[in-house]
């Protein structure tokens, strides 16, 4: 069970609960764009668990101290979730929690977030200080597909042609921009650098700069731009924003 690591992430951050909040919303944001996609009912599940195993790190474990460390690593293969979470406390037995948890009163205040944790289905352990969370996966509630690269080259001819293949909106721009810097040498031998943007099916104001940026980058160097199997929504929008007096649409 579990097979290569397809997936690993660590954390460390002080003892609060609004830090856990933050820090959950950012391991689901690394999934999501490592190409995890979680089924909703699989998600909840999940959450709580990760938030419950953090949020007792904080309180019971360091004791609501902001200046201890509480630490989180995520380890995902093809069937399986492991989480490890340590803190700076005395560490616990969790079958003495388990009793305390194991009380047939609905109402109480405290005391069962653990227990719901294992009747959830999670194979929870201690050792060496942390505790260790396991889940086998159905593959139908955590599905992961490799990403596809942002950007493919094509160099033929004197043509270099840029196929993007995300979109052109804000939280792409960095990616993009650092596609273009590590595969458009200066020394490539070419005269024409055409955007294919086949793939693309949303565009923002800072995907436009994007590519204004770009087409400033390669014109200095004596280079042509165009631009390539736009939509038909698309090159409406360029129009407006009078891109086809800047670029060749083909």
């Amino acid at each position: 069970m579990g097979g290569e690591v397809i997936f690993s992430l660590e954390l460390t951050f002080d003892s609060s609960f609004d830090n856990v909040n933050k820090k959950v919303n950012e391991i689901f944001s690394e999934l999501k764009g490592n190409g995890f996609t979680i089924k909703n009912d699989f998600k909840i599940k999940f959450e709580f668990a990760i938030r419950e195993v953090l949020n007792n790190a904080v309180e019971h474990g360091n004791k609501m101290d902001f200046n201890k460390k509480v630490n989180f690593k995520l380890e995902i293969s093809s069937d399986i979730v492991i989480c490890r979470v340590s803190d700076e406390g005395n560490g616990f037995s969790l079958d003495e929690v388990l009793k305390k948890e194991n009380i047939e009163v609905i109402k109480r205040h405290r005391n069962r977030g653990i227990k719901t944790l294992i009747d959830l289905g999670f194979i929870l352990k201690t050792y060496n200080g942390s505790v260790v969370i396991k889940i086998k996966l159905n593959k139908n509630d955590f599905m992961y597909e490799r990403l596809v690269n942002c950007m493919d080259f094509i160099n033929e001819n004197g043509i270099i042609t840029c196929i993007i293949n995300k979109d052109l909106i804000a939280p792409n721009v960095k990616e993009l921009v650092g596609e273009i810097k590590e595969n458009l040498d200066e020394t490539m031998e070419y005269n024409i650098f055409i955007f294919d943007l086949s793939q693309v099916e949303t565009v923002d104001s800072m995907g436009i700069t994007f590519l204004i940026g770009s087409y400033k980058d390669i014109t200095s160097q004596g280079k042509k731009v165009k631009l390539k199997k736009t939509s038909d929504s698309m090159l409406e929008l360029f129009k407006i924003m009078k891109l086809d007096e800047v670029f060749e649409i083909l």
